[in-house]
């Protein structure tokens, strides 16, 4: 499985988005965060994923870059680590305003 933007183009995005956080963000962003990683999303909640890039775990919740909408995003993966319910909250400090506790 491939996410759409290479593991050196989302690095660059994410580092400009870590840069943009306050101390508090940071420090909720560092307590969860995970190598960068893709996983499975079904944006439409049938059987088709396709690949986002996963930067945060809590749990099941996890925190994501939906590089189709351009947008940080928070939701909970189901048993077979499929990201179902989640949604877009544009930057990743914002996003990180809604996670962990994203469901």
């Amino acid at each position: 499985m491939n996410a759409t933007l290479s593991r050196e183009e989302f690095g660059a995005l994410l580092k400009a988005a870590l840069e943009e956080l306050d101390d508090e963000q940071r420090a909720t962003y560092e307590s969860h965060r995970i190598e960068p990683e893709p996983c499975d999303c079904a944006r439409y909640n049938d059987d088709t994923v396709e690949p986002l890039w996963s930067v945060a775990r809590a749990g099941a919740e996890c925190l994501a870059y939906d590089d189709e909408e351009g947008e940080f995003g928070t939701g909970v993966l189901d048993d077979g680590g499929v990201l179902r319910k989640w949604g877009t909250w544009g930057t990743l400090a914002t996003a990180l305003k809604n996670f962990p506790d994203a469901g």
